[in-house]
């Protein structure tokens, strides 16, 4: 590869050689190579190519990247990483090739698009030193949980009730291809077990980490994987890490589970005909997810099981309650979801609004628990306070009728920020004021011929000729000198500058 856009590609490629890498070209992410050639039948788009120096052609397609979230999850549920590239600068103050970088490495256990509604998706991991470790986190939920055994075979009957979408192991485990046979495998550093990263994040949690020092690890492992596929991102609705002991739940290995058919049908993939699709009449995702836990995970202990019934029994005899309740969560949106979205910046428009209206229901689903006679909802209606600000500020903030793609503005309201106000202003109407303002500079000065000009080198400039040098005003600012002019810079047109190049 000669040209200095496939050099670049090749260098970016080198750091991510297990990736097929989306390059970041204008308004496509672009993949070059065995990438394209990998890419284009499973995507079904059109395998091109284009001139790589000296006379020779390399395999091209390419994706919009307002589609990404169409197209990824297609690749990574074909079971390969996919490694996002973009441009970090921008090409107006750029000569040469723009800089890039990858933002963020996709597989199929980091995975936050199209996701299956009712269904969890686990990046999991496993450690074994005496005592098996495993850890699971679903990103899109936040959800964060470790368990710790000394029988691999309780271990493995709970790989298989999680099912996760990717299994991290070290050297000498990932060895062992039968026991992890019809997972997806990823190699991890056995290093990354003992990484501090995750003590650091979690410093409240440190005496968990003491009882289960296995079980830390694999978690360890598996917080490295995820700072390091997604650099940048602070994924702050991570807030803790739980943990259940064997003797909580029922033990139920894999063959008896799907015999059962509890969750999945033995009829093929989906829950029609299961245990599941007879009880599940939750009136949200979140709640049909919680109750597939529940059921893959019997209670054991008497005082968990009579908690839970008495909800149970409180909504089952209070047929008010149970519609008000149910009338109420059937317009929730996904909120574990929607709170991952905003963590990890992904959120649209469409998302804060959802989020808006699912918390401005909080106040009447919490007045409903406190009026219940059941402690295990009661004890729930305080979690449910303090969000009275924050949805002001939203609905005050929001445009109601926003559009679908954050990167077409517009999403906040016309008078709610002065500073977003003028730069829309400066968007929509850029050509319009420098016009004005060198009209503005002509009157002033009396130099008929002053012209407000833009590089990308020097930016905005007031250009005035040598024959004028005389009526130069003291508030110039000299920026370039030219063989016939002098090119100049003034605070207002600086401070234009500094906000449109923000946009």
């Amino acid at each position: 590869m000669t040209t200095p856009m496939l050099r670049q590609y090749q260098g970016i490629k080198a750091k991510a050689p297990d990736t097929i890498l989306f390059y970041r070209l204008g308004d496509f992410y672009e993949m070059f190579g065995e990438d394209a050639e990998i890419a284009a039948p499973i995507l079904q788009i059109a395998l091109t190519g284009r001139d790589a120096g000296d006379g020779k052609r390399i395999a091209m397609c390419g994706v919009p990247y307002h589609a990404l979230d169409n197209y990824l999850p297609k690749l990574v549920n074909a079971g390969h990483k996919v490694a996002i590239c973009e441009q970090v600068e921008d090409a107006k103050n750029t000569k040469g090739i723009v800089k890039r970088e990858i933002i963020r490495i996709v597989s199929p256990g980091t995975l936050t698009e199209s996701l299956a509604e009712r269904s969890n998706l686990y990046l999991a991991s496993v450690f074994h030193d005496q005592d098996w470790g495993l850890a699971f986190l679903d990103l899109s939920t936040g959800e964060f949980a470790i368990f710790q055994t000394s029988e691999l075979d309780v271990l493995l009957a709970e790989v298989s009730r999680i099912n996760p979408a990717e299994l991290l192991l070290p050297p000498e485990l990932i060895k062992r291809t039968k026991l992890w046979a019809g997972y997806f495998c990823s190699l991890q550093e056995r290093n990354t077990f003992y990484s501090q990263g995750l003590s650091h994040h979690f410093e409240n949690q440190q005496v968990l980490f003491q009882e289960f020092p296995v079980a830390a690890c694999a978690a360890a492992s598996l917080w490295t994987y995820i700072l390091e596929t997604m650099p940048g991102v602070d994924p702050t609705h991570i807030v803790e890490i739980k943990t259940f002991r064997s003797d909580q739940w029922m033990f139920l290995d894999q063959w008896t589970r799907r015999n059962l058919e509890l969750t999945e049908s033995l009829r093929g993939v989906g829950k029609k005909g299961t245990l599941l699709s007879v009880l599940d009449l939750t009136q949200t995702a979140f709640g049909g997810r919680l109750l597939k836990h529940w059921i893959d995970k019997p209670l054991l202990l008497k005082e968990d099981i009579e908690q839970r019934l008495n909800a149970v029994d409180e909504l089952a005899s209070d047929s008010f309650l149970r519609k008000d309740l149910m009338k109420l969560l059937a317009k929730v949106y996904d909120l574990e979801r929607l709170m991952g979205k905003v963590s990890y910046g992904t959120a649209n428009a469409k998302d804060l609004l959802s989020l808006t209206q699912t918390l401005s229901l909080l106040p009447e689903i919490q007045a409903l628990l406190i009026a219940s006679s059941a402690e295990t909802l009661k004890i729930k209606a305080p979690q449910l306070d303090g969000f009275e600000d924050f949805v002001t500020t939203l609905q005050d903030a929001l445009n109601p009728v926003p559009p679908l793609s954050i990167r077409d503005g517009n999403i906040i309201k016309t008078g709610y920020s002065q500073e977003v106000d003028d730069l829309r202003s400066i968007s929509s109407g850029g050509k319009e004021w420098v016009a004005r303002l060198e009209s503005m500079e002509r009157e002033r000065t009396g130099i008929r011929s002053l012209k407000i000009g833009y590089n990308k080198v020097f930016g905005y400039f007031i250009e005035i000729t040598h024959a004028n040098a005389h009526l130069i005003p003291t508030d110039y600012q000299r920026k370039q000198t030219l063989s016939n002019a002098e090119r100049f810079i003034t605070p207002e047109l600086k401070d234009y500058e500094q906000k449109n190049f923000r946009r």
